[in-house]
């Protein structure tokens, strides 16, 4: 054998033995540079759920709060339509009882009245008998 074919054969291992001692570091490399990928997707993810967790915390507080709010809005709302309603039936029970003062007022002043003509009527008698006595 001459010293060119064992330089070709020397070649062709070296050759092997680089891509062998090649493929072992870029598989190794390969796997921690594709763990270190997936341990970044893994905390992005882990950031973006906490993120949204957060998001939709706030409006759920955002939403407590406006519901909240909007029942205090009603139960104003109802209290004032309910004191409109007791200021109605007051105004009306005060006319009411106007009315009654009045008309117990009337049937004073009428009883009063007939109280009167009835003691007139009750000193003219006397005095009318004695004139039908006398014709």
């Amino acid at each position: 054998m001459t010293n060119t074919v064992w330089v070709s054969a020397a070649g062709i291992l070296l050759f092997v033995i680089a891509s062998a001692v090649f493929f072992f570091f870029g598989k190794k490399f390969g796997r921690r540079a594709e763990l270190r990928r997936q341990e970044q997707a893994h905390s992005t993810a882990e950031e973006t759920a906490k993120r949204i967790l957060g998001d939709a915390e706030r409006e759920s507080e955002s939403l407590r709060k406006t519901a909240v709010l909007s029942g205090k809005e009603e139960l104003i709302r109802l209290r004032e339509e309910w004191e409109v309603e007791v200021r109605g039936r007051r105004e009306e029970v005060e006319r009411d009882e106007r009315r009654v003062v009045d008309r117990e007022g009337q049937l004073n002043r009428k009883y009063d009245l007939l109280e009167q003509r009835e003691r007139v009527g009750l000193a003219t008698e006397p005095a009318a008998s004695d004139g039908n006595i006398g014709l």
